[in-house]
């Protein structure tokens, strides 16, 4: 038997699965997320990561939003057709000799233009190399 605690707000979390599931029923008549993962080409910075298509903000972007949906569009030819939710949001500094650079990551959940847009992924030869 656990014998932690949790806030409130974590209150329905805690419910047995199966009244987990009954009182949010439209939860699961949806298709599931899924995530997006892209691997570093071999000659990049980090060659072999996984990642989540994404990139430095440019002067240009109209907004965060517009940032990430020119990425995927770089990245992976796929359209983000809706923002649904804000999923993270990473901060931290890097140290350089020219100061400190402070750095910041979202990560969206999105939708994408089309069914079966797995196979339509073109990704971007001198980014990636492989996705799942």
């Amino acid at each position: 038997m656990s014998s932690y605690t949790y806030a409130e707000h974590l209150e329905e979390h805690a419910k047995p699965h199966a009244g987990f599931i009954a009182a949010k029923p439209e939860d699961y008549s949806r298709p599931h997320p899924r995530i997006l993962l892209l691997r570093r080409a071999p000659d990049k910075w980090s060659a072999g990561l996984w990642e989540t298509p994404g990139s430095t903000y440019k002067e240009t972007d109209a907004s965060v939003l517009a940032c990430a949906s020119r990425k995927v569009f770089e990245e992976t030819g796929c359209r983000v057709s809706r923002f649904v939710d804000l999923v993270a949001l990473d901060k931290w500094q890097l140290l350089r000799p020219q100061g400190v650079r402070y750095m910041e990551k979202y990560m969206f959940l999105v939708e994408v233009d089309g069914e079966d847009w797995e196979k339509k992924i073109k990704l971007a030869p001198n980014q990636h190399d492989d996705f799942l």
